[in-house]
């Protein structure tokens, strides 16, 4: 009888064949390629949520241009006292706080053009310098009597820095800024 000699396995060819363990690398590897889409879709819901806070600044300043102007005398708003930092005041009471500025704020008198839009009369101006052109809408409706509407229109910005910024697929812009608009002759 001859006798039969083993060969040595083959560890490379053995460890290639071991399917123990398999489960936890395929989770590791998935694991990875859906890190990156959370950590996106967490900056975009943090980017809507603050993009609704600064929408809420805006519309605060206006709403507060509206209160402390009360009356048809501080009409335009060039004649209401403090209505810019009473303006600040009321966009930074927001959870953005200091965060956010009021770069752009604008009054004049406008009219509706019958679609619902609205057709700046005249110029323009700001809490310091009064519109003009507070006529008749007759400019933009024909033979209309309706004198024009005294509106205000604040535009509210804050910086935006993503949480995941170098990991980002979304190209979302660092400054936020959002316009509210509110009539203010009552």
């Amino acid at each position: 009888m001859t006798a039969r000699v083993r060969r040595p396995a083959n560890p490379v060819g053995r460890f290639w064949r071991d399917a123990r363990g398999a489960a936890g690398v395929e989770f590791v590897l998935m694991l990875t390629l859906l890190t990156l889409p959370t950590l996106n879709v967490i900056d975009l819901g943090l980017y809507a949520y603050e993009r609704m806070q600064v929408e809420t600044a805006a519309q605060a300043a206006v709403q507060a241009a509206w209160h402390a102007c009360s009356s048809s005398a501080q009409l335009p708003t060039k004649n209401c006292t403090g209505v810019a930092a009473t303006m600040l005041t009321a966009a930074q009471s927001t959870s953005l706080s200091t965060n956010v500025t009021l770069p752009t704020v604008v009054e004049g008198f406008y009219c509706s053009n019958g679609s619902g839009g609205l057709a700046l009369v005249g110029s323009t101006g700001t809490t310091t310098t009064a519109p003009t052109g507070a006529g008749t809408c007759t400019s933009v409706i024909a033979g209309s009597t309706t004198a024009p509407g005294d509106y205000i229109q604040a535009t509210a910005s804050a910086p935006y820095a993503p949480l995941f910024g170098s990991l980002s697929l979304l190209p979302l812009p660092t400054t936020i800024s959002r316009t509210a608009w509110l009539r203010l002759d009552k």
